[in-house]
């Protein structure tokens, strides 16, 4: 269950389960916000007003797109190692490498800050859908809609900051027919306690990621501060003092980022054939630069471990997702049901016109998969991966919408955005040139072979030259002298329209191509999906063809499930691992790589360590985000951390299903006997006071 794979699709509202009425839905689907679990769930799962409460304020929304959760009432907060990879880079280098070797505070003197960590809890959570809706007339354009929805949100959230002091955001659901308002207590002092070596937390590495049985101790510590002392905190998870059990109920809490349960044929189709297979190649591109400059030396391979984790875990995902919705037939299926719904409603003389709708749509979505690749080379700026490219096209940006009145600019480009992009252009750029050149040519080859050799933007962009050669000439820019960028600051457009900086030249035809396709994507595409959308969208409210929860938008969920094994392609699974487990691996691989461990682990494996058990299998429905959520039983104690899924459940984000699909968890007791093992009698005193 890992962080950071959001794609910007559009929802559209068809459920395939109400669609497919011979599919038994037998599982416990679902992200349902804290106010609005059903009656049922709460009763089965044994959740008081109480209990709903202390989990919302235990669980915690990390800023990077991770979750955690208060274990005591002095800040102490419990994560994955995996979410916090980001924060600890930025204190790690060859000399501190604290994700290659872990770390541990023996005391808070020891607690190190984390740069740029922050973490919030939920402290307000109110429905705005009626104050936002009497702004909006009867026969507004959808892009009119969307555009008062967009400012009344944004003035919501900015008065409620004002008057509370809290960061806050309003979130649409339901096609935009709900409204949210959140607002988050934020704290910017973050530290870390703890976390274990990679070997360990990560053990296998990417080889093992997305399956089961597994072996990791993806867990860290940190602790919250306030005005330098501890935060004093009312509310936090207990540790259980027992064990779980297989089918025994359990509740998860978290902030899924992204799902999107109910997408059309057409639009899976485009994900598994367009847009997947695009954004897998972009990732294969920039980790290929990475490694290259990860070979260059230790302080090289220390710079980029967060991001080469991040890469290839959002790879395999993709993969797998795109693998899994082919296994499945997902579109086949999804365009069946789609075609037994008009069938059954084609008696409703409503509805004939919104089913020409679902047509255009469809129409619409094949144009897009034929520019899109174009679109994102140049647009998204694929196809010049450097630095030097997107500080060229800051200046470019900023001195042509400057040189325009406010009416005729770019969306967003106000005063205050030209005025920021002004001082952005007048920081440092730095020179790597081995870093910036290896990923230059990497990305320029990709656009050559995705587009063709003989597309009329290779042609223009290479030059007759092969991407190497390209890379070679762009980056004899001297973007990365100040004396340079504030002569192009000074002279505005004047001096851009005239200058013969390789990389400055490019970028004029770039960006005006550029434009033309985003022109292109919002008179093909953009505006004709918002006024049929609506108009079908209409019928699945009219026939309650609509999900009873919100689809995930990292906002706080619950969701309910058990422990449970299950049967892949024959073989069936235990729902629990153990150390015994862990130890055969490091064995059978020869100790060798990700599957190496440290003397700490190899002479504590003893008969007693083996029967620990370590990770677990359960049905809760999870997305990337949950990483770091709390697993917690009918009494409320804490029993496990999420902290990913199996190959099955990459499905998930589309559609639940739980036959093989599992979410994994490290279980508490997996947690308590490493913080015993690594001597750290602190934390374990903090967790369980009383034992």
């Amino acid at each position: 269950m890992k962080k950071k794979i959001i794609f910007l699709i559009s929802n559209l509202i068809l459920i395939s389960f109400v669609f497919n009425g011979s599919v038994k839905i037998w599982a416990i689907e679902g992200f349902w916000e804290p106010n609005s679990i059903p009656p049922n769930l709460k009763t089965q799962f044994n959740l008081s007003e109480n209990l709903i409460e202390q989990i919302r304020k235990s669980t915690l929304r990390l800023s990077n797109g991770g979750t955690g959760v208060f274990v005591s009432s002095n800040g102490l907060v419990l994560t994955n190692q995996h979410t916090v990879i980001d924060f600890v880079q930025k204190i790690t280098n060859n000399e501190n490498n604290y994700i290659r070797d872990g770390y541990f505070a023996k005391d808070q003197n020891q607690e190190i800050k984390l740069p740029d960590a922050k973490i919030s809890v939920t402290e307000l959570q109110k429905d705005v859908t009626e104050t936002i809706n009497s702004n909006l007339k009867t026969g507004m354009p959808p892009n009119v809609v969307r555009n008062v929805i967009i400012s009344q949100s944004r003035q919501i959230a900015a008065k409620t900051k004002e008057e509370t002091g809290l960061d806050c955001e309003v979130l649409s659901t339901f096609n935009g027919t709900r409204h949210t308002l959140y607002g988050y207590k934020t704290y910017n002092d973050v530290r870390l306690v703890s976390l274990p070596e990679k070997n360990v937390a990560l053990f296998g590495g990417d080889r093992e990621n997305y399956k089961f049985p597994r072996y990791w101790l993806d867990i860290s510590f940190l602790r919250i501060y306030e005005n330098e002392r501890p935060l004093q905190n009312n509310q936090f998870l207990p540790f259980s003092k027992g064990e779980i059990k297989n089918n025994e109920d359990l509740i998860v809490a978290g902030f899924p980022i992204s799902s999107e349960r109910n997408l059309a044929s057409f639009q899976l189709e485009y994900l598994q054939n367009t847009e997947l297979p695009l954004i897998s190649s972009r990732i294969k591109t920039q980790l290929a630069s990475l490694v290259e400059y990860g070979k260059l030396g230790n302080e090289q391979a220390a710079e980029v471990q967060s991001q080469i984790f991040d890469l290839e875990n959002s790879l395999k995902a993709i993969e797998g997702r795109t693998a899994q919705m082919k296994k499945n037939n997902l579109v086949a299926k999804t365009k069946k049901s789609e075609q037994e719904m008009l069938g059954k409603l084609k008696n409703d003389k409503e509805f004939s016109k919104d089913a020409e709708a679902l047509n255009i749509l469809e129409k619409i979505y094949l144009q897009r998969a034929e520019y899109e690749a174009e679109r994102r080379f140049l647009d998204d700026g694929w196809a010049l991966d450097t630095v030097f490219f997107r500080t060229a096209r800051e200046h470019v940006r900023w001195a042509t919408e400057k040189a325009k009145p406010l009416s005729e600019r770019l969306p967003g480009f106000n005063d205050d955005l030209l005025n920021r992009l002004e001082g952005i252009m007048k920081g440092n750029v730095p020179r790597r040139e081995l870093n910036e050149g290896k990923k230059l040519e990497n990305s320029l080859t990709m656009m050559k072979n995705t587009l063709g050799a003989n597309h009329p933007t290779v042609l223009k962009i290479l030059e007759n030259r092969t991407p190497k050669e390209r890379a070679e000439e762009l980056l004899k820019t001297e973007l990365d002298t100040q004396q340079f960028r504030n002569a192009l600051i000074e002279k505005g457009k004047t001096g851009l329209d005239e200058s013969t900086d390789p990389m400055v030249a490019l970028l004029r035809w770039v960006d005006g191509r550029a434009l033309e396709l985003r022109g292109k994507h919002q008179n093909l595409f953009v505006s004709p999906e918002a006024e049929n959308y609506q108009k079908f969208v209409n019928t699945m409210y009219r026939y309650g063809m609509n999900k009873k929860y919100p689809d995930a938008n990292f906002s706080l969920r619950f969701s309910f499930g058990k422990v449970s094994g299950y049967t892949e392609s024959g073989k069936k699974t235990s729902p629990f691992t153990s150390f015994g487990g862990f130890y055969k691996m490091a064995k059978d691989n020869n100790y060798s790589g990700f599957y190496d461990i440290s003397d700490l682990w190899k002479k504590n494996n003893r008969a007693a360590v083996g029967r620990t058990a370590f990770n677990f299998a359960l049905t809760n429905d999870v997305l990337g985000g949950n990483s770091g959520s709390p697993v917690v039983n009918t009494k409320g104690e804490l029993v496990g951390l999420i902290f990913d899924s199996n190959m099955p459940s990459l499905l998930w984000k589309y559609q639940y299903d739980e036959a093989e699909g599992r979410a994994i968890a490290v279980d508490n007791r997996a947690i308590k006997l490493a913080l015993e093992l690594y001597q750290a009698g602190n934390i374990l005193k903090e967790i369980q006071p009383n034992q």
